[in-house]
C-alpha cells in the first residue's frame, strides 16, 4: 500500500493535512489525483468536518444534536418520528461527517462519491485515512 499526506494552509489562518492510501503510489503523481486531494484540503478547510465517518461521531455529539428536536417531536406519530431523527442523523452527518458532506466544489456528489469517481477513473481504489484541521486563535 502507498500513502500520501496531502496539505493546504488557508491565508496563514487554517492548515488542513489529509492522509491518502491506495495500491500504488503512482497514482499520487496524476493530475486528476492531485486535482482532487487539493479539492478535499480545501473542502475539510472550508466545512470542517469533526470525523471522517459517521461510526466516528462522538455519541455526546448525536445526543445533543437529536436532543434538540426532541421537543418537535414528541406528538408526532412512530412513523413521524422516526423519520425526523432519520433526517436529523443525515444532517448531523452533512454537517459532522468528512465522507457525507456534499463537496463544496460540487453540491451534487458527497466526498465519498467524489473519491468513488476518483477511483473509478484511476482504476484503483483511493481511501481517506485520516484528516487534521488546525485554526489558529482569531481575536
Amino acid at each position: 500500500m502507498a500513502e500520501i499526506i496531502e496539505t493546504y494552509n488557508h491565508q496563514g489562518r487554517i492548515g488542513v493535512m489529509v492522509h491518502f492510501r491506495c495500491v500504488d503510489d503512482i497514482v499520487f503523481r496524476t493530475p486528476e489525483f492531485k486535482e482532487v486531494a487539493t479539492g478535499i484540503a480545501v473542502h475539510i478547510a472550508a466545512e470542517g468536518p469533526l470525523v471522517l465517518t459517521a461510526s466516528e461521531l462522538s455519541p455526546e455529539v448525536r445526543n445533543n444534536e437529536l436532543a434538540e428536536i426532541h421537543s418537535e417531536i414528541k406528538g408526532l406519530d412512530a412513523e413521524a418520528q422516526l423519520q425526523a431523527i432519520n433526517d436529523a442523523n443525515a444532517r448531523m452527518n452533512a454537517n459532522y461527517v468528512l465522507l457525507s458532506q456534499p463537496y463544496v466544489k460540487n453540491g451534487d456528489l458527497t466526498v465519498h462519491e467524489l473519491l468513488g469517481e476518483l477511483s473509478t477513473t484511476l482504476c484503483v481504489n483511493v481511501e481517506v485515512i485520516r484528516f487534521t484541521r488546525w485554526v489558529t486563535n482569531e481575536t
